[in-house]
């Protein structure tokens, strides 16, 4: 997740996957009563949210993270060349 851009739809998959599993717990359940909107929920605990992440940010932030650590710790690398 941290090398590779996931495609959206996989990234929305999961999504759905922690929700699921948020409002139902372990049970097989088809449907389920969602009291709260889940971008609430994905808001930062200092809102006084649950702070749960979006793979889709989570993994752009990966990405990020290690271009940044790409270009700036290592910049004779030969990666560097590849990013430009």
């Amino acid at each position: 997740m941290s090398t590779f851009r996931i495609p959206q739809q996989i990234c929305e998959d999961m999504n759905k996957a922690v929700r699921r599993f948020w409002w139902t717990g372990n049970s097989q359940k088809t449907r389920y009563l969602a009291l709260v909107d889940w971008n609430l929920l994905c808001q930062p605990k200092d809102w006084g949210r649950f702070g749960f992440r979006r793979f889709e940010d989570f993994n752009l932030a990966l990405l990020a993270k290690l271009e940044v650590t790409i270009r700036v710790i290592m910049p004779c690398s030969c990666c560097v060349d590849l990013l430009n």
